[in-house]
């Protein structure tokens, strides 16, 4: 079993800045001085091995979602933030467009959390199921809510 996670933002999907880039390509390439970095093995192995990952690499700028791989035709899902839309391309990409079942167990229904369902390509795909579960009243209204043409 693995667990990924699509999105770990809050309220408000985020991306890395372009001055918060600049700092960390200032640090790699300082983090280069006295280093006989002359061939591509050589620099690779810098970053994968030198270089923490608070500069080679950043937190994901999506909202919460976050998939359990049980290496199935049976998906679960948490939450459907804007990490879904990532989500679906990589599970199409995986498992083919359909013949797949998909368990999105929902948390809460604050919009950071649903907001990337509609975006969530495998639900336009017949011969997918996608089934949605929560013990929210107002659950079922709030996707349909979420899907009119005013917000489109």
């Amino acid at each position: 079993m693995k667990v990924r996670f699509w999105g770990t933002r809050g309220s408000i999907p985020v991306s890395i800045t372009a001055p918060d880039i600049r700092k960390k390509l200032a640090i790699a390439i300082e983090g280069t001085i006295g280093r006989n970095l002359d061939s591509r093995e050589k620099i690779e192995n810098y970053i994968d091995h030198d270089l923490g990952f608070d500069t080679k690499g950043t937190f994901g700028g999506h909202s919460s979602c976050v998939e359990i791989d049980i290496n199935s035709h049976e998906h679960f899902i948490c939450d459907m933030g804007s990490g879904a839309r990532p989500l679906g391309t990589e599970m199409i990409a995986r498992f083919g467009p359909s013949g797949q079942t998909y368990h999105v167990f929902m948390s809460h229904l604050h919009w950071d959390h649903i907001i990337g369902f509609p975006f969530f390509t495998p639900i336009y795909i017949p011969g997918n199921r996608i089934v949605i579960h929560g013990c929210h009243k107002s659950m079922e209204k709030a996707f349909r809510f979420q899907k009119q043409d005013s917000f489109y």
